[in-house]
């Protein structure tokens, strides 16, 4: 088999996700008896001369197998001698640029490393779906391939407080969407408990509405693990997603689960969750108050949650990764 090179981007100090995931990944590998290496990019993707140097870095690399593992597809240009791999966890970035800038990203992001790729791994059917609207791809190029739960997240004994719960909420972007989130829980007896970037908009709406919350942000994953832990429900009602880790990381831990009837959340989710409508502030509303209500959905849920989460194994993660390496070695 070829040697493999894992590229990851120099992570900014908010972001890890892709590194973490990807080094969990590289441990493996080295144990079936891959011939792996991870290589960090030497400048932050940030400005035309870093992204530079980012891809002019790959190309000492010869006759390997470099597979930028996400985010700076670019540098995938830079890997010429090279068989070279990409996996894409995202491509709405596309969605949120205008004029130059959603040019640049379309093009130096998606359609140049696409084309220049020997195989294009994308994490969700979502996600597949997403990125055929913007390029072609022949058949048996793109795969599918799945994130994986973390073992930190394992089954817990839970007491569930129906008299004020604790309501779980990851990340803070637009997507979030956590401002109808705000609005569906007004003069609900709940403690909401926000983990993300601090927002001006979002601190105002929760003193309107007179929510009771707490906001966390710069967590370690073991402090994040202990708040799915402390948490009565999850909300995960985002308007779009690639993929939605938090879902399969509160399923695992039998955390009661609302999410969106919409997007990659109902495929990734199963059957273990109440679904809703992530526009409608009163769908919002009307599933967090059935799970508050329901104890006998919730415990019916949690049944079906750890039965979805065994499609997210890193053993078939792994397993799947290899039979592409061996395809681009042979």
């Amino acid at each position: 088999m070829k040697a493999v090179r894992l590229i990851f981007r120099k992570p900014f100090p908010t972001a890890y996700s892709i590194e973490y995931l990807f080094n969990q990944l590289h441990k493996e590998f080295i144990q079936t008896g891959i011939p792996v290496k991870g290589e960090t990019l030497p400048h932050y993707s940030k400005g035309l001369l870093p992204r530079l140097k980012n891809l002019l870095s790959l190309f000492k690399h010869k006759n390997e197998i470099v597979h930028v593992t996400g985010d700076v597809h670019y540098a995938l240009l830079g890997a010429l001698r090279s068989k070279r791999m990409l996996t894409m966890h995202d491509v709405a970035f596309i969605g949120r640029t205008k004029g130059i800038a959603r040019l640049i990203y379309k093009w130096l992001w998606v359609k140049i490393p696409v084309a220049l790729a020997h195989k294009v791994v994308v994490i969700s059917e979502e996600v597949k779906t997403d990125l055929l609207e913007h390029v072609t791809i022949k058949p048996g190029k793109l795969a599918v391939v799945t994130n994986f739960i973390d073992d930190i997240y394992q089954p817990v004994e839970r007491k569930f407080n129906a008299e004020k719960p604790r309501i779980l909420q990851i990340g803070t972007a637009y997507n979030k969407n956590v401002n109808r989130l705000i609005r569906a829980l007004e003069n609900l007896p709940v403690t909401l408990v926000i983990i993300g970037k601090h927002n001006s908009e979002i601190k105002e709406l929760l003193l309107q509405c007179k929510i009771d919350y707490i906001w966390l942000s710069g967590l370690t994953l073991q402090e994040v693990h202990a708040e799915y832990l402390k948490a009565d429900i999850l909300t995960y009602v985002s308007l779009k997603e690639g993929f939605g880790m938090p879902i399969l990381e509160a399923q695992s831990t039998g955390l009661p689960l609302v999410t969106s009837n919409c997007s990659a959340m109902p495929d990734v989710a199963g059957q273990g969750a109440v679904f809703v409508d992530p526009y409608n502030v009163d769908s919002i509303r009307s599933g967090i108050v059935t799970v508050i209500k329901d104890n006998a959905l919730r415990e019916k849920n949690t049944s079906l949650a750890y039965l979805n989460v065994r499609r997210y194994s890193r053993e078939r993660v792994v397993a799947d990764y290899m039979e592409i390496y061996k395809e681009l070695s042979a």
